[in-house]
C-alpha cells in the first residue's frame, strides 16, 4: 500500500512538472503572469547590423584565418550589447561594444565580482583573468571590451597588440 502511494506521489510531481515547463499561451509567446524568463540573447547574420543596431564599431581582425564568427546582441535592458564572437588559429575572441554606460560589459568575474571597476578611463585597461586576458577601452562611441580564452598561450605584449589594432579599427569606424 505504501508503495501505491509513493508511486502515485512520484507520479502526480512528474505530472505536475511536465505541465510547468509546457506553460506556454497558444500563440507561442511566454506566459503574461512573468514566470518565464525571455532570452537577452539575439543571433545576427553580420558586424554591420549589430554594429547599425547598437552605434559601434566593431571590426574583423585585419588577418586571415578568422573562423566561428558569431554576430550577437544582448539587452542588457538599459543599454545593448553589441558581441561579436571569433576565432584565430583556433584561439576563441570575445568583442563587445555598449554605448551609454560605464559598468563593466566583459562579463568576467574575477574575485567575486566584474574584472573591471566601473567608470571610463582615457587609457587602454589590459588585465589577466583565469584562463584568458581582456582588454577595455572607451571612446566617443561608447566602451569596447576584447576577451581572448588563451590559457597563457599569448603573453601581455602580443594580446596588448592585438587589443590596440581592434580598439583602433573601431576608432576609425572600419566595420565591414
Amino acid at each position: 500500500m505504501k508503495k501505491t502511494i509513493v508511486l502515485s506521489f512520484v507520479l502526480f510531481l512528474l505530472v505536475m512538472a511536465l505541465c510547468a515547463c509546457s506553460a506556454s499561451s497558444s500563440d507561442g509567446q511566454p506566459p503574461a503572469n512573468g514566470d518565464s524568463l525571455v532570452n537577452p540573447i539575439t543571433e545576427y547574420a553580420s558586424l554591420a547590423e549589430i554594429n547599425e543596431i547598437t552605434g559601434g564599431h566593431l571590426a574583423k581582425p585585419a588577418v586571415m584565418g578568422v573562423t566561428d564568427e558569431a554576430f550577437l546582441i544582448i539587452d542588457a535592458n538599459d543599454y545593448k550589447i553589441a558581441e561579436y564572437n571569433f576565432a584565430v588559429n583556433g584561439t576563441p575572441y570575445t568583442m563587445r561594444f555598449a554605448k551609454g554606460t560605464e559598468e563593466d560589459i566583459s562579463g568576467v568575474y574575477e574575485g567575486g565580482g566584474l574584472l573591471f571597476d566601473a567608470g571610463a578611463t582615457d587609457i587602454i585597461e589590459v588585465k589577466e583573468f583565469e584562463g584568458g586576458k581582456a582588454a577595455r577601452c572607451f571612446n566617443m562611441d561608447g566602451q569596447y571590451i576584447l576577451t581572448v580564452h588563451d590559457d597563457g598561450a599569448l603573453d601581455m605584449e602580443t594580446f596588448r597588440a592585438i587589443a590596440d589594432e581592434l580598439f583602433g579599427l573601431a576608432a576609425a569606424g572600419d566595420n565591414k
